[in-house]
């Protein structure tokens, strides 16, 4: 589970809310947390947006590198 799924899911907020509240596309939003895209490699604004809609810090949201 990613760090932005944690987050989504436990806030009780599904994809399509979210993507709405943040202004993302909800497939990218799918890309990020099945890690078909590395959220790392967002755009700081993507990553601030969905951090907002979720009640935390941008950098809760990002993956440790491996």
């Amino acid at each position: 589970m990613t760090n932005l799924q944690h987050y989504r899911k436990s806030r009780g907020i599904s994809q399509s809310e979210l993507a709405r509240q943040a202004g993302v596309n909800v497939r990218t939003l799918q890309d990020y947390e099945q890690g078909r895209k590395n959220i790392n490699l967002a755009a700081a604004i993507t990553v601030q947006k969905l951090a907002e809609a979720l009640d935390c810090a941008s950098w809760e949201l990002l993956e440790d590198e491996q």
